[in-house]
């Protein structure tokens, strides 16, 4: 059978972590910057901040429910892709991974006893591999995730590594950090399906460019496909016309402004207080759309702004999805209503 091969190099960001002398340098560097000493005293506010890494699966279970919520709304927000709600068996997978030494190493930053962000990665003899960040919402603002390598940096180095390797792919953040690239390279066989592997690709790419021209990630247009895809296809011509000029233009303006005023004294006790939550971030991944054009990804991106924004949230479950979500302002110096104050 006739077959090709294609190699393909990709430029690889990475830090070099052997050296004492460059490590030191290169952390000197860094954290002269005045936005990162920012960061770093804004952290030590809850507590110590330190990096422990996770070394054993009953450690890792104890708290993954709460990383993967981390990772799903961050993700879920970014691209439309709620990667551990979608894959069950990713959870058991890495714990898996994690009973193989020497293979699955993660780290987590905490402040206090609070758990900050935590960074899951793959190590073959002397390189660490960057797969998996996450981040609490709620510490945003204070880039966990820039604190987070210049300590596994370090760690890195007093544990014998020679290379931190954070991975090919467009990215600011890898791009600030590196302090050197080399290569990568991706093969790829084929056994008759090139030609038609590189137009499905080539086709792909088209449709990615166009969707973001149309400012749609690829996984809100997947979402509303689906939602569409559950609708009886005699009704799909009626649907679409009536939902494709919002889609396009975003959701119809239907926002009233109601403004209450009541004192702290004045309210009145819950019979049944423990049916809302306040700031649950997983009550905000229960979220399911009745509406065409607002997509779980797009709840979830709005959600996240308005956490980095300092607000704080209620909500209420009940059978597994979110039947109710209210927002609180604290922030006094942020305009509400713009114009006044």
């Amino acid at each position: 059978m006739p077959w090709t091969c294609e190699l393909e190099a990709h430029p690889r960001p990475i830090i070099p972590v052997g050296d004492a002398a460059a490590v030191t340098d290169y952390l000197r560097k860094k954290m002269s910057g005045k936005s990162t000493r920012n960061y770093w005293n804004r952290l030590k506010k809850p507590g110590n901040v330190r990096l422990e890494q996770i070394r054993e699966p009953d450690q890792l279970t104890r708290i993954f429910d709460q990383l993967i919520v981390y990772y799903d709304i961050r993700q879920g927000g970014i691209h439309g892709k709620f990667e551990f709600e979608g894959d069950l068996a990713k959870k058991p997978f890495h714990l898996a991974l994690l009973r193989t030494p020497g293979l699955l190493h993660i780290t987590i930053l905490k402040a206090g006893e609070e758990i900050i962000s935590a960074w899951f990665g793959v190590t073959h003899r002397k390189t660490y591999s960057g797969a998996m960040p996450m981040f609490s919402p709620f510490y945003a603002s204070d880039s966990p995730m820039t604190v987070h390598l210049l300590m596994l940096v370090e760690q890195l180095h007093q544990d014998g590594f020679s290379v931190l390797d954070l991975t090919p792919g467009p990215d600011a953040f890898k791009d600030r950090f590196a302090a050197d690239y080399d290569s990568a390279h991706a093969l790829s066989i084929y056994f008759r399906q090139r030609i038609k592997y590189k137009v499905m690709r080539g086709s792909e790419t088209l449709a990615k460019r166009t969707l973001r021209s149309l400012r749609i990630t690829p996984g809100s247009a997947l979402e509303q496909w689906r939602q569409l895809a559950r609708v009886p296809l005699r009704t799909w011509p009626s649907v679409l016309a009536r939902e494709l000029p919002a889609l396009l233009r975003g959701p119809r303006s239907t926002t009233e402004w109601r403004i209450y005023v009541i004192e702290p004294k004045n309210v009145a006790a819950l019979e049944h207080p423990g049916r809302m939550s306040r700031d649950r971030l997983a009550d905000l991944l229960a979220f399911q759309p009745s509406e065409f054009w607002r997509t779980r990804q797009k709840f979830t991106a709005e959600s996240l702004k308005r956490i980095e924004n300092g607000h704080h949230f209620y909500t209420g479950v009940e059978y597994g999805r979110l039947v109710h979500c209210s927002w609180l302002a604290e922030n006094k110096k942020m305009d509400v209503f713009p114009g006044t104050r």
